[in-house]
């Protein structure tokens, strides 16, 4: 039988509050869909991406999530934006405030598993950041997964045009592909 990972609610200063992505709260922080407007607001950055997940398995109606922390914040607890994944590949935009971050861990339905690397990017001020496309495969029957960060900036650089084309015509996508030292990734997640 599985073992499943058991979560202890922590309380977390106030200090960190600072580094929740806008447009979310400490308690609630799956990444909401960016407005498309003329201009950035201060003390914000964007990251865009396209999320792909693929699957193997029968999985039972769980979802995909991945997570993503600020590389100055230690342990793996506090997560600075989430994105619950759909089935198949989307394009996806999301503000965060200026610094390093990382993608911290996977969660396949009730079994999570955190990143030994450090997969890390920048989100710069008043920029639309290209982080890479996400290519995350799940295999449900052995609830494992390999995870790839792959550049395709011209595709993504199109996406952006077209779903947000006040803020392409303002800002350029910046290509700053998360760091990948090892380029792909499997791992267990029980």
């Amino acid at each position: 039988m599985f073992k499943t990972k058991r979560t202890v609610s922590v309380l977390l200063p106030l200090s960190l509050a600072g580094c929740i992505a806008p447009g979310t709260n400490i308690m609630n922080v799956e990444l909401p869909r960016v407005e498309d407007k003329s201009q950035i607001p201060a003390e914000t950055c964007f990251i865009a991406t396209r999320i792909s997940v693929r699957e193997a398995g029968l999985p039972n109606g769980d979802s995909v999530v991945l997570r993503i922390r600020h590389s100055g914040v230690a342990g793996s607890f506090y997560n600075a934006g989430t994105f619950i994944l759909p089935r198949g590949s989307t394009f996806r935009l999301a503000a965060f405030k200026p610094g390093k971050y990382v993608w911290s861990e996977v969660q396949l339905g009730r079994y999570s598993g955190v990143f030994k690397e450090e997969f890390s990017f920048d989100c710069i001020d008043k920029k639309v950041t290209y982080i890479g496309d996400v290519d995350l495969h799940v295999d449900w029957s052995a609830y494992k997964y390999v995870i790839r960060f792959v550049d395709r900036h011209g595709r993504a650089a199109d996406d952006y045009a077209a779903e947000y084309p006040l803020l392409a015509a303002n800002y350029p996508l910046v290509p700053n592909v998360t760091d990948d030292p090892r380029r792909s990734l499997s791992q267990d997640v029980k």
